[in-house]
């Protein structure tokens, strides 16, 4: 077994500068096979602990990693991929420390045709956590030509794995305030189509990461949220609702969704969300407290009340309710 105590025991036996150096090909030892043996052991060394991922960031490892990415040999790709894996996950500031590295263009550059399914999943779990609340990392990794990419990726996934990870990814991007990015993400109808898919999915993670990107998509613009409806997304996310096993996290970025999906005043899709029975599903939210998830129920009631005051108007805002002012 690999407890707690054994990797400590490694770095106050000092073998953090061996493992750096054998990486970096010095001392003689130049070889593919002992790099990614290296790798895997600073992978499994800092994982999640901050003081071991300290001490690798402070040794210089990341750059040499990074540049490891490009290495012709699959395994070392995928071995560095996972030790900056392991690394970011440590600390927020190790996390920083290997952007600094310059990782997001040779990652983005994992997911291409050509890597194999493993090398590309372990590059869109370093992506995910290197894109979190970080808009420059997306903007690096959307000019490096992610958002094709990590579509593909999402479409294709064989495992759930590889499909959660593209997805954080996807979302980490569509949060990010940029119609530019959002616009991208649309404009593939089949990845708008899986995002309402997965909104029925047996995991809870991979549910509540769908429904929070399409709750960006949906944010103040009239293309996208028609996009999202004529996909099913109404339905799917008021069925949400009438489930037992759906965690609080799920329900309020389905809250959000459909809140915003009700700004657009569209006829047709109040429409929906009534035919949906949105109303029923959401009257016990809107009364349950002062909440986010409350105050976004009691807005969706709302907007669906002066709708069925004023039924049969047309899309645009004669729903009876005011049309926003979004900006353009």
């Amino acid at each position: 077994g690999f407890s707690e105590t054994r990797p400590q025991a490694f770095i106050d036996a000092g073998v953090v500068e061996p493992l750096v150096a054998l990486l970096r090909g010095e001392n003689g030892y130049n070889d593919t096979d002992g790099k990614i043996r290296a790798a895997s052991a600073i992978e499994r060394l800092t994982y999640r602990n901050a003081s071991r991922g300290d001490a690798f960031v402070q040794s210089g490892a990341c750059d040499t990693l990074v540049a490891l990415l490009s290495d012709d040999s699959d395994s070392m790709q995928y071995r560095a991929a996972k030790a900056l894996l392991g690394i970011s996950s440590s600390t927020a500031q190790n996390r920083e420390a290997v952007i600094r590295a310059d990782p997001i263009r040779p990652l983005v550059g994992l997911l291409r045709d050509g890597a194999t399914m493993e090398i590309k999943t372990e590059a869109a779990a370093v992506l995910a956590q290197l894109l979190y609340r970080n808009s420059q990392a997306v903007e690096q990794a959307v000019d490096a030509g992610a958002i094709p990419l990590i579509s593909s990726l999402l479409l294709d996934a064989i495992g759930a794995k590889t499909q959660s990870r593209a997805l954080l990814v996807l979302s980490h991007i569509a949060n990010v305030p940029s119609s530019t990015y959002r616009n991208a993400i649309m404009d593939n109808n089949a990845v708008v189509e899986h995002l309402v898919a997965l909104l029925d999915s047996d995991d809870d993670n991979t549910t509540k990461s769908a429904a929070r990107t399409l709750s960006s998509l949906t944010y103040q613009d009239y293309g996208r949220i028609d996009g999202v409806v004529s996909a099913g997304a109404v339905q799917a996310l008021v069925s949400l609702f009438k489930k037992s096993d759906v965690s609080g996290g799920v329900l309020s970025h389905a809250c959000v969704t459909l809140a915003n999906i009700a700004e657009s005043t569209a006829s047709s899709h109040l429409a929906i969300m009534m035919e949906a029975g949105a109303a029923t599903v959401l009257e016990p939210i809107a009364r349950d407290d002062n909440t986010a998830k409350s105050k976004d129920a009691r807005y969706i009631l709302e907007c669906l009340a002066v709708h069925s005051n004023n039924e049969g108007g047309e899309d645009g805002g004669s729903s009876g309710i005011t049309p926003p002012q979004w900006p353009s």
